[in-house]
Protein backbone atom coordinates (compact mmCIF):
# COMPACT_ATOMS: atom_id res chain seq x y z
CA UNK A 1 0.00 0.00 0.00
CA UNK A 2 1.22 3.37 -1.06
CA UNK A 3 1.60 5.64 1.46
CA UNK A 4 -0.01 9.13 1.65
CA UNK A 5 2.66 11.07 3.08
CA UNK A 6 6.45 11.53 1.91
CA UNK A 7 9.35 12.11 4.42
CA UNK A 8 11.47 15.39 3.81
CA UNK A 9 14.48 13.04 2.58
CA UNK A 10 12.52 11.25 0.07
CA UNK A 11 11.08 14.40 -1.57
CA UNK A 12 14.75 16.10 -1.58
CA UNK A 13 16.06 13.01 -3.05
CA UNK A 14 13.22 13.36 -6.18
CA UNK A 15 14.17 17.16 -6.25
CA UNK A 16 18.06 16.25 -6.76
CA UNK A 17 16.64 13.92 -9.76
CA UNK A 18 16.32 15.75 -12.55
CA UNK A 19 14.35 12.83 -14.02
CA UNK A 20 12.09 12.75 -11.04
CA UNK A 21 11.88 16.47 -10.60
CA UNK A 22 10.17 16.89 -13.93
CA UNK A 23 7.16 14.79 -12.98
CA UNK A 24 6.67 16.42 -9.59
CA UNK A 25 4.44 19.05 -9.27
CA UNK A 26 4.28 20.60 -5.47
CA UNK A 27 1.93 23.37 -3.80
CA UNK A 28 2.80 25.05 -0.81
CA UNK A 29 -0.76 25.97 1.18
CA UNK A 30 0.27 28.08 4.33
CA UNK A 31 -2.05 29.94 5.59
CA UNK A 32 -3.30 32.17 8.55
CA UNK A 33 -7.01 32.12 9.79
CA UNK A 34 -5.46 34.96 12.38
CA UNK A 35 -3.65 36.49 9.59
CA UNK A 36 -5.25 35.82 5.99
CA UNK A 37 -2.26 37.47 3.86
CA UNK A 38 0.45 35.44 6.33
CA UNK A 39 0.54 32.43 4.09
CA UNK A 40 1.22 34.22 0.83
CA UNK A 41 4.16 36.47 2.56
CA UNK A 42 5.80 33.25 3.90
CA UNK A 43 5.99 31.84 0.64
CA UNK A 44 8.05 35.24 -1.19
CA UNK A 45 10.00 34.96 1.86
CA UNK A 46 11.12 31.49 1.14
CA UNK A 47 9.13 28.19 -0.21
CA UNK A 48 10.61 24.45 -1.33
CA UNK A 49 12.12 25.12 -5.15
CA UNK A 50 9.44 25.13 -7.23
CA UNK A 51 6.41 24.77 -5.30
CA UNK A 52 3.36 26.78 -6.68
CA UNK A 53 1.14 28.84 -3.95
CA UNK A 54 -2.17 28.14 -3.53
CA UNK A 55 -4.72 30.00 -0.84
CA UNK A 56 -7.16 28.45 1.40
CA UNK A 57 -9.32 31.55 0.96
CA UNK A 58 -9.10 32.22 -2.56
CA UNK A 59 -8.33 28.96 -4.25
CA UNK A 60 -8.96 26.04 -1.89
CA UNK A 61 -12.53 27.56 -0.91
CA UNK A 62 -15.63 29.99 -2.27
CA UNK A 63 -17.02 32.43 -0.67
CA UNK A 64 -19.29 31.81 2.43
CA UNK A 65 -23.07 32.32 1.88
CA UNK A 66 -24.86 35.07 3.76
CA UNK A 67 -26.87 31.92 5.36
CA UNK A 68 -24.14 29.88 6.44
CA UNK A 69 -24.81 26.96 4.11
CA UNK A 70 -21.78 25.43 2.82
CA UNK A 71 -19.79 26.75 6.03
CA UNK A 72 -17.09 28.72 6.67
CA UNK A 73 -14.92 26.99 3.88
CA UNK A 74 -17.40 25.91 1.14
CA UNK A 75 -15.42 23.68 -1.97
CA UNK A 76 -14.88 26.28 -4.65
CA UNK A 77 -16.16 25.92 -8.02
CA UNK A 78 -14.17 23.18 -9.45
CA UNK A 79 -13.91 24.03 -13.49
CA UNK A 80 -12.40 27.59 -12.27
CA UNK A 81 -9.94 25.60 -10.04
CA UNK A 82 -9.13 22.68 -12.91
CA UNK A 83 -7.98 26.07 -14.69
CA UNK A 84 -5.99 27.29 -11.97
CA UNK A 85 -3.68 23.31 -11.56
CA UNK A 86 -3.62 23.37 -15.53
CA UNK A 87 -1.96 27.49 -15.50
CA UNK A 88 0.39 26.60 -12.67
CA UNK A 89 1.38 23.66 -15.09
CA UNK A 90 0.06 20.26 -13.22
CA UNK A 91 -0.28 17.42 -15.72
CA UNK A 92 -2.16 14.10 -15.21
CA UNK A 93 1.49 12.24 -15.02
CA UNK A 94 2.14 14.42 -12.36
CA UNK A 95 3.06 13.61 -8.56
CA UNK A 96 1.76 15.90 -6.42
CA UNK A 97 3.52 17.06 -3.09
CA UNK A 98 1.26 19.29 -1.31
CA UNK A 99 2.71 20.76 2.37
CA UNK A 100 2.14 23.63 4.36
CA UNK A 101 4.19 25.08 7.42
CA UNK A 102 3.71 21.95 10.30
CA UNK A 103 0.75 19.98 11.07
CA UNK A 104 -1.04 19.16 7.26
CA UNK A 105 -4.30 21.29 8.24
CA UNK A 106 -3.94 23.27 4.79
CA UNK A 107 -2.18 21.23 2.88
CA UNK A 108 -5.08 17.98 3.79
CA UNK A 109 -7.44 20.24 2.67
CA UNK A 110 -5.34 20.25 -1.06
CA UNK A 111 -4.68 16.35 -0.47
CA UNK A 112 -8.14 15.74 -0.04
CA UNK A 113 -9.67 18.34 -3.02
CA UNK A 114 -7.22 16.72 -5.33
CA UNK A 115 -8.47 13.13 -4.58
CA UNK A 116 -12.19 14.48 -4.92
CA UNK A 117 -10.79 15.24 -8.22
CA UNK A 118 -9.65 12.18 -9.36
CA UNK A 119 -6.08 12.63 -8.83
CA UNK A 120 -4.43 9.77 -6.92
CA UNK A 121 -0.63 10.49 -6.89
CA UNK A 122 -0.88 12.80 -4.07
CA UNK A 123 1.13 13.38 -0.51
CA UNK A 124 1.12 15.40 2.26
CA UNK A 125 5.26 16.13 3.10
CA UNK A 126 5.00 15.24 6.56
CA UNK A 127 6.23 17.35 9.35
CA UNK A 128 5.44 19.95 6.65
CA UNK A 129 8.22 23.10 6.02
CA UNK A 130 9.10 22.96 9.75
CA UNK A 131 10.71 19.42 9.00
CA UNK A 132 11.94 20.25 6.17
CA UNK A 133 13.96 23.23 7.61
CA UNK A 134 14.99 21.32 10.34
CA UNK A 135 16.60 18.98 8.31
CA UNK A 136 18.58 21.41 6.58
CA UNK A 137 17.22 21.42 3.44
CA UNK A 138 17.50 25.31 1.61
CA UNK A 139 14.36 27.26 0.44
CA UNK A 140 13.94 29.51 -2.69
CA UNK A 141 12.54 32.81 -3.38
CA UNK A 142 11.84 32.27 -7.28
CA UNK A 143 8.66 31.79 -8.36
CA UNK A 144 8.76 29.11 -10.80
CA UNK A 145 7.51 29.21 -14.30
CA UNK A 146 5.27 26.70 -15.66
CA UNK A 147 3.94 25.78 -18.80
CA UNK A 148 -0.17 24.51 -19.50
CA UNK A 149 -0.55 21.41 -17.87
CA UNK A 150 -3.11 19.06 -19.20
CA UNK A 151 -5.14 18.28 -15.53
CA UNK A 152 -8.63 17.31 -16.47
CA UNK A 153 -10.72 16.70 -12.94
CA UNK A 154 -13.01 13.54 -12.76
CA UNK A 155 -14.99 14.32 -9.88
CA UNK A 156 -15.55 11.71 -6.87
CA UNK A 157 -19.26 12.96 -5.60
CA UNK A 158 -19.76 10.11 -3.35
CA UNK A 159 -16.65 11.38 -1.38
CA UNK A 160 -18.94 14.03 0.21
CA UNK A 161 -22.13 14.12 2.07
CA UNK A 162 -24.43 17.41 2.26
CA UNK A 163 -26.33 18.16 5.34
CA UNK A 164 -29.87 17.21 3.47
CA UNK A 165 -28.16 13.87 3.67
CA UNK A 166 -26.56 13.78 6.91
CA UNK A 167 -29.76 14.98 8.94
CA UNK A 168 -31.21 11.51 7.55
CA UNK A 169 -28.66 9.14 7.69
CA UNK A 170 -26.39 10.70 10.95
CA UNK A 171 -27.69 8.40 13.49
CA UNK A 172 -27.74 5.40 11.05
CA UNK A 173 -26.18 2.01 13.53
CA UNK A 174 -23.83 1.40 11.02
CA UNK A 175 -22.11 4.69 10.38
CA UNK A 176 -19.88 6.46 12.43
CA UNK A 177 -19.60 10.70 12.97
CA UNK A 178 -16.26 12.13 13.54
CA UNK A 179 -15.52 15.49 15.21
CA UNK A 180 -12.05 16.26 14.30
CA UNK A 181 -12.26 19.68 16.11
CA UNK A 182 -11.03 19.92 20.28
CA UNK A 183 -12.34 17.91 22.77
CA UNK A 184 -13.16 21.95 24.04
CA UNK A 185 -15.43 22.62 20.88
CA UNK A 186 -17.01 19.60 20.91
CA UNK A 187 -18.07 19.30 24.68
CA UNK A 188 -19.61 22.79 24.04
CA UNK A 189 -17.07 23.80 26.88
CA UNK A 190 -15.69 26.40 24.31
CA UNK A 191 -17.01 27.78 20.93
CA UNK A 192 -13.94 30.54 20.01
CA UNK A 193 -15.67 30.65 16.23
CA UNK A 194 -19.17 29.72 15.56
CA UNK A 195 -22.10 30.94 17.23
CA UNK A 196 -23.39 27.76 18.95
CA UNK A 197 -21.81 25.17 21.31
CA UNK A 198 -21.42 21.36 21.25
CA UNK A 199 -21.33 18.46 18.46
CA UNK A 200 -23.31 16.82 16.25
CA UNK A 201 -26.01 14.33 18.60
CA UNK A 202 -24.29 10.38 18.11
CA UNK A 203 -20.51 12.19 16.68
CA UNK A 204 -17.93 10.91 18.17
CA UNK A 205 -14.46 12.96 19.11
CA UNK A 206 -11.00 12.57 17.46
CA UNK A 207 -9.01 15.54 17.61
CA UNK A 208 -7.03 15.86 14.38
CA UNK A 209 -3.76 17.19 16.46
CA UNK A 210 -4.43 13.46 18.23
CA UNK A 211 -2.56 12.14 15.11
CA UNK A 212 0.60 13.48 15.32
CA UNK A 213 3.36 13.21 17.35
CA UNK A 214 6.72 16.03 16.93
CA UNK A 215 4.77 17.56 14.39
CA UNK A 216 4.15 14.48 12.31
CA UNK A 217 1.98 11.39 11.91
CA UNK A 218 2.09 8.88 14.37
CA UNK A 219 2.95 5.10 13.65
CA UNK A 220 0.31 3.17 12.01
CA UNK A 221 0.16 0.79 14.99
CA UNK A 222 -0.92 3.86 17.15
CA UNK A 223 -2.82 5.29 14.67
CA UNK A 224 -5.21 1.87 14.36
CA UNK A 225 -5.07 1.67 17.98
CA UNK A 226 -7.29 5.20 17.98
CA UNK A 227 -9.62 4.57 15.14
CA UNK A 228 -9.80 0.91 15.35
CA UNK A 229 -12.56 1.50 18.38
CA UNK A 230 -14.52 4.36 16.49
CA UNK A 231 -15.10 2.53 13.00
CA UNK A 232 -14.93 -1.01 13.75
CA UNK A 233 -18.07 -2.76 12.47
CA UNK A 234 -19.49 0.91 10.97
CA UNK A 235 -19.90 0.25 7.08
CA UNK A 236 -19.49 4.30 6.57
CA UNK A 237 -17.13 6.91 8.09
CA UNK A 238 -18.47 10.39 8.13
CA UNK A 239 -15.83 13.27 8.68
CA UNK A 240 -16.30 16.75 9.66
CA UNK A 241 -14.61 19.54 12.11
CA UNK A 242 -15.53 23.30 11.59
CA UNK A 243 -15.42 24.39 8.67
CA UNK A 244 -14.33 21.18 6.74
CA UNK A 245 -10.31 21.74 6.62
CA UNK A 246 -9.04 19.79 9.82
CA UNK A 247 -11.47 16.53 9.17
CA UNK A 248 -9.24 16.15 6.20
CA UNK A 249 -6.16 15.18 8.50
CA UNK A 250 -8.06 12.48 10.21
CA UNK A 251 -9.28 11.13 6.40
CA UNK A 252 -5.54 10.80 5.69
CA UNK A 253 -4.70 9.29 8.95
CA UNK A 254 -7.52 5.84 7.62
CA UNK A 255 -6.43 6.58 4.67
CA UNK A 256 -2.72 5.51 5.96
CA UNK A 257 -4.52 2.62 7.50
CA UNK A 258 -6.16 1.41 4.26
CA UNK A 259 -9.75 2.87 5.00
CA UNK A 260 -10.90 4.66 1.97
CA UNK A 261 -13.80 3.38 0.84
CA UNK A 262 -16.89 4.83 1.91
CA UNK A 263 -15.19 7.39 3.98
CA UNK A 264 -17.00 10.60 3.41
CA UNK A 265 -16.69 14.27 4.45
CA UNK A 266 -19.30 16.57 5.30
CA UNK A 267 -18.13 20.14 4.01
CA UNK A 268 -20.27 22.09 5.57
CA UNK A 269 -18.87 20.79 9.00
CA UNK A 270 -19.93 22.95 12.04
CA UNK A 271 -20.32 25.90 11.01
CA UNK A 272 -22.71 25.17 8.59
CA UNK A 273 -24.90 22.50 11.01
CA UNK A 274 -24.88 25.12 14.13
CA UNK A 275 -26.15 28.07 11.68
CA UNK A 276 -29.51 26.43 10.38
CA UNK A 277 -32.48 26.44 12.22
CA UNK A 278 -34.46 23.05 13.18
CA UNK A 279 -31.14 20.93 13.57
CA UNK A 280 -30.21 19.22 17.05
CA UNK A 281 -27.19 19.94 18.97
CA UNK A 282 -25.76 17.85 21.83
CA UNK A 283 -22.70 18.70 24.52
CA UNK A 284 -22.99 15.51 25.97
CA UNK A 285 -19.70 13.40 26.07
Amino acid sequence: MTSNLISVSELQQKLSSEQLSEKLTIFDTRFSLQEVQKGYADYLEGHISGAHFLDLDKDLSSKPNANGQGGRHPLPDFERFEAKLRQLGLNTSHEVIVYDQSNAVFAGRLWWMLKYMGHDNVRVLDGGLAAWQKAGYSLSTQIPQTSLGDFTASLRPHMIIDINELKESYQNDNTVLIDARSVERYSGAAEPIDAKAGHIPGAKNMCFLNNLEDGKYKPLTELEAAYKPLIDGKDEVIMYCGSGVSANHNIIALAELGVTENVRLYVGSWSEWSSQDGVTISTEL
